[in-house]
């Protein structure tokens, strides 16, 4: 009896889970200074933003519950779990700092909403079993399948009524479409990582099923995006992961190469041609005239603006600021203006210091958390990829694990790009794909 209602109980903490898991989705955005409003006096699209960021303080008292129902007689200083025990570490500090500085306290909640990231995984992969653990990364790749196919229509959608490139067209969206009272429109970089996941996702999950219509669909319609987002770093991911894996997966005989080629390739640049062939016709229609502008080198009608350079240090920029976009002047400023070198600032002490993302996660920790900070994430990287190293490196074992295959690439990537974004330091995306992929291959499995 006891037995059975140990299972239903599970069951039920496990639903509620995901359902907290869903809710944690559903906040991203969110800006916590818009609790302070008046529920009742809002609107319905205000309430509605309200609710999924109230949603986390509910849930947090909820899945600290579970964790301790779950643990009381658990060892949870087990070396499986050391990941996930210095990211509580680490997002803990922050929270604690914060009592002692001028650091604005709806901070709290981005502390609160990462730590129910990390301990809504570290429950899956401790108490759940594989399958339940992977369908969180199902979860996931779904959620993201949804906001890649939503927001690159708009994106496109835009770029062709402005004839604009992708990437010049962020900044105006959100000007022009009432779903930004919600929800914000990801930057080009930020949906760029989008793609690449799902790519990788596909690529890796599916990779004995090559023939898939919708397999090579996502490929095309991934990569396609990726190049025309023009995110440098990105780009520069998504080229490392075609090396590997053209060279992995020995695809070497004449069929498989040629199919490489088609779907990673040929028809993403054939699709980029098109839409690029789409954009000028539509652009050098005349809706008033309803006929097409005959000299497209008539002073007047020229397309393509090209940018003036009104400083000379502009032009005189280091080749590091050029690569980090001017990222390297906010990691100067930040060395030089955090006083706090132990312990940082608190959650967000980038922007609390700067006002501006430190966009690199070593740095963040040096505002956010100091020395200790630093610390921690660096221990993070070694252990992982030591354990990355050696999962990959028994190519026959894993292959036969697709899921802690895909979950160790992601967290290469993340860790890739987390040398120009924050990544999954703070509560976003990436930390929910970073908690997931690390609940997944550190999880202990059954021999």
């Amino acid at each position: 009896m006891n037995i059975e209602k140990y299972k239903r109980s599970k069951i039920f903490f496990k639903y509620v889970l995901i359902l907290g898991w869903l809710s944690i989705w559903s906040s991203l955005s969110f800006n916590p200074e818009n609790l302070y409003y008046n529920f009742l006096q809002l609107d319905i699209l205000r309430q509605i933003d309200y609710l999924r960021g109230l949603s986390q303080l509910i849930f947090f008292p909820v899945v600290l519950l579970i964790f301790i129902i779950f643990t009381y007689k658990d060892n949870i200083l087990k070396k499986s779990n050391l990941i996930h025990n210095l990211l509580i570490l680490f997002f803990f500090i922050q929270t604690i700092v914060l009592l002692f500085n001028e650091n604005p306290n709806f901070n709290y909640y981005y502390s609160i909403t990462s730590i129910n990231v990390v301990l809504t995984t570290y429950i899956f992969k401790n108490y759940f079993s594989e399958d339940d653990t992977n369908n969180l990364l199902k979860i996931n790749i779904l959620i993201l399948l949804l906001i890649f196919v939503y927001f690159s229509s708009n994106y496109i959608k835009e770029s062709i009524i402005d004839n604009r490139d992708l990437y010049s067209v962020w900044g105006n969206i959100d000007k022009k479409n009432d779903y930004t009272h919600i929800y914000n429109l990801p930057r080009p970089t930020g949906l760029s990582r989008t793609a690449l996941i799902i790519l990788i996702f596909f690529s890796v999950i599916r990779i004995h099923d090559k023939n898939n219509f919708w397999n090579n669909l996502i490929t095309v319609l991934t990569i396609s995006m990726i190049i025309l987002l023009s995110s440098r770093l990105v780009i520069i991911l998504l080229s490392i992961f075609m090396i590997f894996y053209l060279f992995y997966f020995q695809i070497l005989n004449k069929k498989k190469i040629m199919s490489f080629f088609k779907n990673f390739i040929i028809y993403p640049l054939v699709l980029i041609l098109l839409l690029y062939v789409f954009s000028n016709l539509y652009s050098n229609y005349n809706p008033n005239k309803n006929i097409l502008k005959q000299n497209i080198f008539e002073k007047k009608l020229i397309l393509r603006s090209f940018p003036e350079f009104k400083d000379q240090e502009k032009i005189n920029k280091s080749a590091l600021q050029h690569f980090t976009s001017d990222r390297s002047r906010d990691w100067k400023n930040i060395l030089k203006k955090n006083d706090r070198i132990i312990i940082g600032n608190g959650v967000m002490g980038d922007r609390f210091l700067i006002n501006q993302s430190a966009s690199n996660l070593l740095i963040y920790s040096y505002a956010s958390s100091g020395l200790i900070g630093i610390i921690l994430i660096i221990i993070v990287y070694f252990v992982l990829f030591i354990k990355i190293v050696n999962l990959i490196s028994k190519k026959k074992k894993i292959l036969e694990s697709p899921y802690i295959f895909v979950s160790c690439i992601i967290i290469i990537c993340l860790f890739l790009r987390s040398a120009l974004e924050t990544s999954f330091g703070v509560f976003g995306i990436d930390l929910f794909l970073f908690c997931s992929s690390v609940a997944i291959i550190t999880k202990k499995t059954k021999e």
